[in-house]
């Protein structure tokens, strides 16, 4: 029978890679994506164009990507108090069990 004791070395340890993972993404984004940038120099219009609309594009897909991953994650739950608010079947269902 297993009492969880195997269990906390194995949280442990996710929760270091976890956080090893998260201090590597950010040196990449805040090192070395910016390093990338040296070898060009004064940037061209073209080129601070192109960053600009990257930018963007990535503010909005992360807009949406925020705002839509909720609703899909408990779509299941507003369906059911839709349904209870204007139908009063999950209340009434409760009751008669």
């Amino acid at each position: 029978m297993n009492n969880g004791e195997g269990l906390i070395p194995e949280i442990i340890s996710k929760q270091w890679q976890d956080n090893w993972m998260c201090v590597a993404f950010t040196v990449v984004i805040a090192v070395v994506w910016p390093a990338l940038s040296l070898p060009v120099g004064r940037f061209s219009l073209g080129y601070f164009t192109f960053w600009a609309v990257l930018a963007i594009a990535w503010g909005t897909v992360a807009s949406a990507v925020i705002i839509v991953m909720p609703l899909v994650e408990s779509w299941g739950t507003i369906c059911k108090v839709c349904v209870g608010i204007f139908t009063n079947d999950t209340v009434t269902s409760t009751w008669k069990k």
